[in-house]
Formats: C-alpha cells, sequence, structure tokens
C-alpha cells in the first residue's frame, strides 16, 4: 500500500498590483556607469539587473532611460528602489505622466500574449 502525505505550506500573497512581462532591454542610470539591463517591465516598474544592488538603498529615487519597442523614442522615467536583490534592484515608476502611462500600458497590451507573463 502506498502512502501519500501532503504538505501544505504558507504562502505569502503576492505584493504586486500589476503583472510583469520578461522583456531584455538596455536601460541607462544616469550617475551610474555603463548600461544595465532591464529583465522585466509592468505598468507600475520593472526589474533592473545589475552588480553590485549594493550602490542603491530602499526608497532611492532615480531616473531610467530606456525603450520600449512599441515606441519610437527613449522614456526616461523617475523610478523608486523598492527592493534590493543579489541580482539587481526592483523599481516602481514614480510621477508617471499619463502618456509615458498609456505608452508602458500600450506595449503591455501588445505583448502581454507572446512574452512570458509572471504575477
Amino acid at each position: 500500500m502506498v502512502v501519500y502525505r501532503r504538505k501544505v505550506e504558507k504562502v505569502e500573497r503576492e505584493k504586486r498590483k500589476y503583472p510583469r512581462l520578461d522583456y531584455d532591454c538596455p536601460v541607462v542610470i544616469p550617475g551610474v556607469d555603463g548600461v544595465k539591463k532591464i529583465t522585466d517591465v509592468s505598468c507600475g516598474g520593472v526589474f533592473v539587473e545589475l552588480q553590485p544592488s549594493s550602490d542603491f538603498r530602499v526608497g532611492q529615487l532615480i531616473s531610467l532611460i530606456f525603450k520600449l519597442p512599441t515606441h519610437s523614442e527613449s522614456l526616461r522615467l523617475k523610478a523608486r528602489v523598492k527592493n534590493l536583490q543579489d541580482r539587481g534592484i526592483g523599481c516602481e515608476f514614480v510621477d508617471l505622466s499619463e502618456e509615458d502611462a498609456r505608452i508602458i500600458q500600450h506595449y503591455f497590451d501588445t505583448f502581454k500574449d507572446t512574452l512570458i507573463l509572471r504575477s
């Protein structure tokens, strides 16, 4: 006789308001040497892969300059560092204009069925 045991683990509720799309693109952070890489984007923010993330602090305001494939011009957005990880920083957009929000939403709507979507 085979006995199956079920292990129940408590899972924390996802804190994100917006689902993310996996997306690799170059990003410039004024004041930081070199070009870094965004690895996912949502309507609320991005994850920037960089080493070391210790050069940043949670709550710090930074500028991000990057281009989405659905828009002809680069976006220059203000963001707040929300979390630090070994591989980079999670950033939340701050003071996003209606136009920039529309551009990001258009990108998201265009690719949500073709790129990896994470919640």
